[in-house]
């Protein structure tokens, strides 16, 4: 005999990221569903634009329904790592001729900085010693996902799940073949009511029901998830330098922090082929500063971009980073 035929009713868990199509899907929950059937959900990586989370408290408050904020805590994995550090007597090196152990230099540089800071990404940065990249995207995995999964083992308690999922097949093509009901494991299920929709869609379905828009959306951002992501546009770089200096400013400061808990001493925030460099220039040009000279300056003019040049005649421009596929609707 299953739940629904002992008379337990699913609880309904809407993925809110703070861009458009979570909205939708909490205002599309909110409106079918009692309240004592449904939470909202937000894992805060610690790396969103200030300007989401006033969103997410307007959303909120438009939804008349609260939306609980989940953040990893990689507190006991700072114990381990000193302890690891200390005591790391290897000798020899990799297979890329690098030596295994650290300098007795950087081993007091990343035990000065590997302590909690209470900001999540910062954290787990510090802990890798790199920002993510893009064939190492711990980000969405551990910030996310695996803070998403626990907490839902945790609601589980033998009452069956729906998760809502703001997906769309028009998204990617990786998308495309999603069905819109899916089972994840036992007394688990997806949904994704939005999988036929177009982005046409849900921002007419935002304005018609009056559900607010993050304002991220109305600046020129494309993606409204981490401030920035590491699959932001050249133009999104560009607009965050020229109108949250401040970010810029913290990215900054983390690279400082992380280059002395890395191995090499060195820790770029970026680190993609999209951006152009020599092996000479890498080491620069993927710091956060390098990337925002990047997207500003006409090198071949060796003077700072017009604003079409960067965004286009229309406003726009093409990705110049590939889409993050692993949040399925967590990163938006």
């Amino acid at each position: 005999m299953n739940s629904e035929q002992l008379g337990i009713r699913p609880l309904h868990i809407v993925l809110i990221s703070g861009g458009k199509d979570s909205a939708v899907c909490g205002a599309l929950a909110t409106r079918r569903l009692p309240r004592d059937r449904l939470r909202l959900v937000f894992a805060d990586t610690g790396n969103e634009h200030p300007e989401t989370y006033r969103y997410l408290d307007c959303l909120s408050s438009h939804l008349g329904h609260k939306i609980e904020r989940l953040q990893a805590d990689f507190s006991e994995e700072f114990a381990q790592a000193r302890q690891a550090i200390a005591r790391d007597l290897r000798t020899g090196r990799d297979y890329r001729g690098a030596k295994k152990r650290r300098t007795n230099r950087r081993k007091r540089e990343a035990l000065e900085v590997l302590r909690p800071t209470g900001n999540p990404f910062l954290d787990l940065c510090l802990l890798s010693g790199m920002f993510p990249t893009n064939q190492r995207r711990f980000c969405t995995r551990r910030l996310k996902t695996e803070v998403v999964a626990n907490w839902l083992l945790a609601a589980h308690e033998n009452r069956p799940l729906i998760v809502w999922q703001g997906v769309k097949r028009a998204d990617s093509d990786k998308r495309a073949d999603l069905l819109p009901y899916a089972r994840q494991a036992p007394g688990w299920w997806i949904f994704r009511p939005l999988l036929e929709w177009t982005d046409a869609d849900v921002f007419k379905y935002l304005d018609e029901s009056g559900t607010p828009a993050n304002p991220l959306y109305g600046s020129g951002f494309s993606r409204v998830s981490c401030a920035p992501c590491i699959y932001a546009r050249k133009s999104e770089i560009r607009l965050l330098a020229d109108r949250y200096p401040e970010q810029v400013e913290r990215i900054r400061a983390w690279e400082g922090l992380v280059s002395r808990a890395s191995k090499s001493g060195f820790a770029p925030f970026f680190s993609t082929k999209e951006i152009p460099a020599t092996p000479a220039q890498r080491r620069h040009r993927f710091a956060i500063d390098g990337a925002v000279r990047w997207a500003t300056v006409n090198f071949r003019k060796n003077k700072f971009a017009r604003y079409e040049d960067v965004f286009g005649e229309d406003g726009r421009q093409g990705n110049l980073f590939r889409v993050c596929e692993a949040g399925q609707g967590l990163c938006e």
